[in-house]
């Protein structure tokens, strides 16, 4: 998270060198509600419950799903799970 308040505060400048006012005042603005909101999510994860996975898939789903077509759960190959 903190990597991505760094580079769009790169990102801020760079629109404000650039001549584009609005476009900065959109991210400073967007920091704002960040930081205002910021314990209240801190607090909402805190209150999730995490749930121990038993299985995870040892290769890319994006490449099974966009590539290869595999369009259901349960066309994904068995032996790459590690269960």
């Amino acid at each position: 998270m903190f990597t991505r308040l760094i580079l769009d505060g790169v990102a801020a400048f760079k629109f404000l060198a650039d001549g584009g006012f609005a476009d900065f005042w959109a991210v400073v603005r967007a920091h704002m509600s960040f930081y205002r909101r910021y314990n209240i999510h801190r607090r909402k994860r805190a209150a999730i419950s995490h749930r121990h996975v038993g299985c995870i898939y040892k290769r890319n789903i994006v490449i099974d799903h966009f590539l290869l077509g595999r369009k259901k759960f349960s066309e994904l190959p068995q032996k790459f799970f590690s269960c």
